[in-house]
């Protein structure tokens, strides 16, 4: 066995699988579109410089403690791989959202307060956890109200909005349509995150909800 090539090739594996695991963590949709093809090269360069090493000079026991490391690797990589793709592509992952739609008749409001960008800080977007109603309050607006001149975003985990960076006195907002669970962070400062809760409702209850309304006139909720 060519103990370079296997060494190699472990290390290009491992690499390649902690790309994967940073594609998957929802750093960034746009990070994630490339990180995934790359991580995916090089995993697979990985098994081949393995594999290359292993028949390079024959096969060796498989009781020798070179084949058992490699064994190990490679179960715990295959057990890696399986396990965030059921976590990706399974009933875990709320389903995407539609297109861009108009804002719904109540609005609910976040603030991303001063000092969100310092990690000391506790609070940053308030409120951190929101629960609105699809098609009645579930337009939610955040305003970055830093006092100096700091950038943040509004990212959700699952890759299905992403605000881009928005500057202290701008603002960003969304309509979620769906049910579900979508919880976001920002991309610079990725101790700052908060949660929407999204519930759907039968539509004579919704229309009873838009009837209290006033005539012509949008409220701001705190959800």
């Amino acid at each position: 066995m060519d103990d370079t090539l296997v060494i190699v090739g472990v290390l290009l594996f491992i690499v390649g699988l902690a790309g994967i695991y940073i594609a998957f963590s929802g750093a960034s949709p746009t990070l994630k579109a490339g990180l995934e093809q790359f991580s995916g090269l090089v995993a697979g360069m990985g098994i081949l410089f393995i594999v290359g090493g292993l028949f390079r000079g024959g096969l060796p026991s498989l009781g020798s403690p070179k084949v058992a490391g490699v064994l190990i690797v490679f179960s715990l990589g295959i057990a890696f791989v399986a396990t965030t793709a059921a976590l990706q592509l399974g009933p875990f992952k709320p389903a995407p959202e539609e297109a861009a739609v108009g804002p719904t008749p109540v609005i609910v409001r976040v603030s991303i307060i001063p000092g969100s960008f310092n990690p000391q800080q506790e609070d940053n977007y308030i409120p951190k956890n929101i629960r609105v109603i699809a098609g009645y309050n579930s337009t939610v607006v955040w305003t970055n109200d830093e006092e100096v001149p700091v950038a943040h975003t509004v990212t959700s985990e699952e890759g299905i909005f992403d605000s881009g960076l928005f500057n202290s006195g701008e603002s960003w907002n969304y309509t979620f349509t769906r049910a579900g669970i979508y919880r976001y962070f920002c991309i610079p400062h990725p101790w700052m995150r908060g949660s929407v809760v999204v519930e759907e409702v039968s539509e004579e209850v919704l229309q009873q909800l838009l009837a209290q309304l006033p005539r012509n006139q949008t409220r701001a909720a705190a959800g």
